[in-house]
């Protein structure tokens, strides 16, 4: 089957900031949905976050202490999207 979408990501970690690139590089096929509900889920993520935003609009993270674990849970239209986590 063709139905498939190929998601690329690349991650730079800089000025104590993480920023996170998502990319739609090809796919798309009939009853592709509009959204789909992405998690990201960073390991060794040192303490909590004072913000995360995807693109200018801050989004809800959960942050585990003890596993020094970051997730974050977002809406994704398709479109290039860029996640700060800082």
């Amino acid at each position: 089957s063709d139905a498939n979408e190929f998601l690329t990501f690349s991650a730079n970690f800089e000025a104590k900031q993480l920023l996170v690139s998502l990319n739609r590089e090809a796919g798309e096929y009939e009853g592709m949905p509009e959204s789909r509900q992405l998690t990201l889920i960073v390991h060794g993520w040192q303490s909590k976050p004072l913000f995360v935003l995807n693109g200018k609009t801050p989004i809800d993270f959960d942050y585990d202490a003890n596993k020094k674990q970051l997730t974050v849970s977002f809406s994704w239209d398709h479109q290039a999207t860029q996640i700060s986590i800082n």
